[in-house]
């Protein structure tokens, strides 16, 4: 028999009813997903009350309103509140319904991560203006690296007289922080991690 189907912007998916949990999301699935800030903002908030379940709409609303406004949640207006909570109900937690991703029970008006936020994982590279990218970083890192080495073969004095050893344990020194701050800012960057989406940073 043929699988019911839906059509979303991004392609034609499973339903969530014909579809099995366990069933990987395709890449196209979870662009969907990620593509707009509220649902980004909505899953950061459930995965950071990872193995809670039953919770409340109104926290989830309260908290992605106040992201959204860049504020506290007692801060938050009636109308700020409202605008979410009508999006959130009417159009983001269905969808990610349909996903697998929560368990949203629109009757007791409840939310629960589900099975398939683990496959939901998002490492975002925010670049303010000005700024560089780590691939521009480690291109122009790799290219110094690179001009010492043919420096050094062609002869230039002061780089054919240095000490080799000293070179090579900077070389690994610079890389190795260099890694080490790029996995500590990508932690930072991923959906759940501690505190606001990282993308707050840059709006």
């Amino acid at each position: 028999m043929a699988q019911t189907k839906e059509t979303l912007r991004g392609g034609e998916f499973p339903s969530r009813e014909q579809t099995d949990e366990s069933t990987e999301l395709e890449r196209e699935q979870i662009f969907e997903i990620l593509s707009n800030k509220r649902r980004r903002y909505v899953i950061h908030y459930l995965k950071q009350r990872s193995g809670e379940s039953d919770i409340p709409l109104r926290e989830v609303v309260d908290q992605v309103a106040a992201w959204e406004n860049n504020t506290e949640v007692s801060q938050l207006r009636t109308d700020e509140r409202k605008t979410v909570y009508t999006a959130l109900k009417q159009t983001h937690l269905p969808r990610l319904n349909e996903f697998g991703v929560v368990d949203y029970d629109q009757q007791r008006g409840e939310v629960t991560l589900d099975e398939r936020a683990e496959q939901v994982q998002l490492y975002m590279e925010y670049v303010p203006e000005g700024d560089i990218t780590w691939s521009q970083y480690y291109i122009g890192l790799s290219g110094v690296w690179w001009a010492i080495t043919v420096g050094a073969w062609v002869g230039v004095p002061l780089l054919v007289s240095a000490n080799w050893l000293a070179v090579s344990a900077l070389f690994a020194g610079t890389f190795t922080l260099s890694s080490l701050a790029h996995f500590y800012i990508d932690r930072q960057s991923l959906i759940g991690s501690e505190g606001p989406p990282r993308e707050m940073e840059y709006e």
